[in-house]
């Protein structure tokens, strides 16, 4: 796929259709505006906010940016959705729910975190649900959810606010905000290279950082434990046969017969 430049990108923004006596646009009942700012050459962010309050309160999940946002659309039909495209993809934002909705291509569908179905999430609900409680925990594992998706075919979306559940079961995708719907602000990147999404999404997000060195040598981990006397005795076993160990890890979770998980007091050292 070729390089899509900026210029590519906001020429293919619009907003449709309008009315020619257009309406305050509303979500949920409470007047909104529409701003967008384009965050690299392939990456446009969209923020509905309440109108006159254009603040959007991070959570962390953003690197510190000065995006300038420009206001990108400030009426709507009368009936309908709002409805934007970004190179030639449709998003529509329902005007009771604030749900999002948008197309999918027929590819996989890939990301949104941690855990749940492997690996293509296409016909999946995805919720923002976090923990090892999760359904199917033996085969899918703990959910870390992420709101990040990636359509192999059309491109990425990053939904930064609010946090809510991805339907992917049908033959368009949905996202439902949990709670208040505003404000909803989310990111499109316009690009299928797995090399230029990623690099966007690091772009959004930052760069994880290095793990400490000891982290990588290895671990001895250990769940049920006597007591005080089998921790010293792992440590000396290791150092008397000189295995390499960088750290013991004791994870007293309700499997231990004695500490700090059983009620019974914890380990005096």
């Amino acid at each position: 796929m070729k390089h899509v430049s900026r210029r590519d990108i906001l020429k293919a923004l619009a907003v449709a259709p309008l009315a020619q006596a257009p309406t305050a646009i509303t979500i949920a009942g409470q007047p909104v505006e529409i701003l967008t700012a384009p965050a690299s050459g392939l990456t446009t962010r969209f923020m509905v906010v309440p109108r006159g309050s254009r603040e959007i309160r991070g959570d962390g999940s953003l690197v510190d940016r000065s995006w300038t946002p420009k206001t990108f659309a400030v009426a709507r039909p009368s009936r309908g959705p709002v409805l934007i495209t970004v190179n030639r993809r449709q998003f529509a934002i329902d005007t009771d729910t604030g749900a999002l909705t948008f197309e999918i291509g027929g590819g996989p569908l890939l990301g949104l975190g941690e855990g749940g179905p492997q690996f293509d999430r296409r016909g999946s609900t995805i919720t923002a649900r976090s923990g090892q409680s999760g359904y199917q925990l033996r085969t899918h594992g703990g959910r870390v959810p992420v709101q990040w998706l990636i359509d192999t075919e059309l491109g990425a979306l990053f939904v930064h606010q609010p946090y809510g559940t991805f339907d992917l079961a049908g033959t368009e995708g949905r996202f439902d905000p949990l709670g208040h719907p505003l404000p909803l602000d989310f990111f499109v990147i316009a690009s299928r290279e797995p090399e230029e999404i990623m690099k966007e999404y690091a772009r959004l997000t930052g760069f994880p950082a290095m793990p400490p060195l000891w982290s990588f040598g290895y671990q001895q981990s250990h769940r049920t434990l006597t007591g005080p006397d089998e921790i010293m005795w792992v440590a000396r076993t290791m150092r008397e046969k000189n295995l390499p160990c960088d750290a013991l890890i004791y994870l007293g979770t309700d499997f231990c017969p004695s500490g700090w998980n059983t009620h019974n007091g914890e380990f005096t050292w």
